[in-house]
């Protein structure tokens, strides 16, 4: 107000709509409701009809008298007035009571639903198409030579965002989204872990794929997740970190697996494992997954670095998970090689990769798929197993089972 005339209207909603690290710079007049929206009532109006014009603006109204603010009513204040008219009714008014209590009600169930919409945070993310990256130039190479990669390398990524309840509902009907719960995001240290292996893992592969001798080093194997039925599950623990199996030791995932694999499922192994600063002794069967004897975790090499005739550093990236492998691994095999793939336009590419160039699945194809779309990109390499998914979203898409593969699709060979 200013002298006493209404200028607009300010609510706590409003206020909680503005996102918190913008409120130290925003000011009242940017959030409060202007006059000419604001519902003006008299002190002399029903409340009947005092209730029905403040439902239907969803914002308390202003009372003025004599031109001059004289307070505000809210749908609250109305329903306490209400209330207390009815309570003093005789019997002949208890049925008109009745119903005004079902309204009542109604209204204040409709208000605390609403409230929980827009304060509570379920425990899921929304997923949508996040921005595609070129990572041509994300790496230093030094020790051999090296060429400009010959065309953009597109890392493609998936958004994840937490809401309120309310505003999940209304993602829900945009185009391009998915829900998934917070435990299937997983921690984010661990998400960051995978990361930076897969660009190890791609340096490692491309290096291979190029005729380059190179060797994995680590200091043992981290489990990041237990996979929900296996044998893993009250044995072995998010953070433990696995050093040996058998009394042999083991330095990255890849020892752990030749291990586990070369024994039929069923087997129990013993294990040393570092838990909470102290090394234990674990016993630990394998099942079967996939048709291959597993432990039933989710690994990651802890310390892993590459052995090789080069040096490679990465540009740090606020990125997490294994998916942008194959992505990377392109990039420096077109960066190793004197010749380089013929490719031309804009790649887009997702995929895990390991030391023999495998490529393996990931999640969220379709929506990395819109997010390179909408970076230009002519060409989407994927998972051949998640191809389907992701037609459609890129004029051409083509599924992989390796990086030779991938290399020799780029080179005009597949």
């Amino acid at each position: 107000a200013d002298q006493g005339e209404l200028i607009g209207l300010i609510s706590l909603r409003r206020v909680g709509s503005i996102p918190p690290e913008d409120r130290a710079s925003r000011t009242v007049a940017e959030a409060m409701t202007p006059r000419e929206r604001v519902t003006v009532l008299s002190p002399d109006t029903p409340m009947r009809q005092a209730l029905g014009a403040i439902q239907a603006s969803d914002e308390p109204a202003v009372v003025t008298e004599g031109g001059r603010i004289a307070g505000l009513v809210s749908v609250l204040d109305v329903a306490r007035a209400l209330k207390a008219h009815l309570g003093s009714l005789g019997p002949a008014g208890r049925r008109r009571r009745r119903s005004h209590r079902k309204l009542l009600g109604g209204i204040a169930g409709l208000a605390a639903v609403v409230v929980l919409g827009v304060v509570w945070h379920p425990p899921v993310y929304v997923l949508s198409p996040g921005p595609a990256t070129d990572v041509s130039h994300d790496m230093t190479i030094t020790g051999v030579p090296v060429r400009p990669p010959s065309v953009p390398y597109l890392l493609t990524t998936v958004r994840a965002d937490q809401h309120t309840a309310l505003v999940d509902i209304v993602e829900m009907f945009r185009p391009h989204r998915a829900m998934v719960t917070t435990a299937d995001v997983g921690s984010i240290a661990f998400q960051d872990l995978m990361f930076d292996e897969s660009r190890v893992l791609a340096a490692a592969a491309a290096a291979r794929a190029r005729g380059i001798a190179v060797t994995l080093t680590g200091a043992g194997v981290q489990v990041i997740g237990i996979t929900a039925g296996s044998p893993a599950v009250g044995t072995l623990k998010p953070g433990d970190l696995i050093t040996a199996i058998d009394g042999t030791p083991v330095r990255t995932e890849f020892e752990l697996e030749d291990a586990v694999r070369s024994r039929p499922a069923g087997t129990r192994f013993r294990l040393s494992v570092v838990r909470s600063g102290k090394t234990i002794a674990v016993g630990a069967a394998t099942g079967e997954g996939k048709g291959v004897p597993v432990l039933g975790i989710v690994p990651v090499t802890s310390k892993i670095d590459v052995a090789a005739p080069f040096k490679i550093t990465f540009v740090p990236r606020d990125i997490g998970g294994p998916s942008a492998g194959l992505a990377y691994a392109l990039a420096i095999a077109d960066a190793l090689s004197p010749a380089g793939p013929r490719g031309s336009g804009v790649v887009a590419a997702t995929g895990t990769i390991d030391l023999t160039g495998t490529v393996g699945d990931v999640g969220g194809v379709d929506l990395k798929g819109f997010g390179a779309r909408r970076q230009g990109a002519s060409l989407f390499i994927v998972p051949a197993d998640e191809l389907t998914a992701a037609r459609g979203t890129v004029p051409d898409v083509k599924g992989v089972t390796s990086l030779s593969q991938a290399l020799a699709l780029l080179s005009g060979a597949a």
